[in-house]
């Protein structure tokens, strides 16, 4: 069976966006998200410091202070359109 072609695909932005989603009330997602944040985050900072974070799933008020990092954004509950707009302008996704 084929996949019917989506409308929105993925295109380079040359921007320096990592996106993660997912819920962190789903145990695996908070260990993914904790790990970027506290071990991934820093390293990356060093490598690229324009570099971000985008994560969906979990707000900056829900987390533990030490995951705040200046390259992570928590954007929280999302829609599904915001979803598949940083699906294909991100120019990494990460799955836990």
């Amino acid at each position: 069976p084929l996949f019917e072609l989506e409308e929105a695909q993925w295109r380079y932005q040359e921007n320096s966006s990592l996106f993660f989603v997912g819920n962190q009330a789903h145990f695996p997602n908070y260990l993914a998200i904790q790990w970027l944040c506290k071990t991934f985050a820093p390293l990356l900072m060093i490598e690229n410091p324009d570099a971000r974070i985008v994560i969906i799933g979990a707000a900056e008020n829900s987390v533990p202070e030490s995951w705040y990092s200046p390259n992570v954004e928590f954007l929280g509950d999302s829609t599904k359109e915001e979803v598949v707009r940083r699906f294909v302008t991100s120019s990494l996704f990460i799955a836990p």
